[in-house]
C-alpha cells in the first residue's frame, strides 16, 4: 500500500459504509465507527474527505500488522 492508493474509491465507500466488509483490523474497526455516526449526522464533503484521510493514514501507519493487511487486500483487491 502507498500514498498513491487514498485516491482509491474504496476509501470512500468504507466510510460511508457502503460496502461491507467483516475487517480484522480493530482500531480501523472503532476509527470507522465513530466516522460513520459523524457522517451520518453531517455528511459535509469535507468531512468525508477528512474521515478518509484519517481511515487511510491508520491503514499506511499499520501496514506492518497482520490484521490490518488482511483488510487492505480486501480492500485493495476486491
Amino acid at each position: 500500500m502507498e500514498q498513491s492508493d487514498i485516491n482509491n474509491s474504496v476509501w470512500k465507500s468504507l466510510v460511508l459504509n457502503k460496502i461491507q466488509l467483516d475487517l480484522n483490523y480493530l482500531p480501523a474497526k472503532i476509527l470507522l465507527a465513530k466516522w460513520r455516526v459523524v457522517l451520518k449526522n453531517d455528511p459535509q464533503p469535507i468531512k468525508i474527505e477528512e474521515a478518509v484521510q484519517e481511515v487511510f493514514k491508520l491503514y499506511l501507519r499499520g501496514k506492518d500488522s497482520p490484521n490490518a493487511m488482511k483488510d487492505i487486500m480486501m480492500l485493495l483487491h476486491k
